[in-house]
C-alpha cells in the first residue's frame, strides 16, 4: 500500500479567528511525504509574505496529512 499525503493549514489571525485551508479546493496528493513537507513549508512561507505585505499579523501553520485511502486502489 503506498502512503499518500496532502498539504493542510492552519492561518490564525489576532481579533478575528482561524482559518483551516487546504492546499487547493482539489488538494495535489504526494506519494513522498520529504516532498510534500518541502512544498508546505513553501507554501506557509509564500502566505506569511502575503500577510505581511498587506500588514496583517498572522501566524501560519502548515504541515502534511495522510490521507487514508481504501479500496482496491489504496
Amino acid at each position: 500500500m503506498i502512503k499518500t499525503y496532502f498539504i493542510v493549514g492552519l492561518i490564525c489571525i489576532p481579533t478575528i479567528e482561524c482559518f483551516n485551508f487546504y492546499e487547493k479546493p482539489k488538494p495535489i496528493i504526494y506519494t513522498d511525504l520529504d516532498k510534500c513537507l518541502e512544498i508546505g513549508k513553501k507554501l506557509g512561507d509564500d502566505m506569511f509574505d502575503q500577510m505581511n505585505k498587506i500588514r496583517v499579523p498572522s501566524q501560519i501553520k502548515v504541515w502534511c496529512k495522510e490521507l487514508n485511502r481504501h479500496g482496491e486502489y489504496s
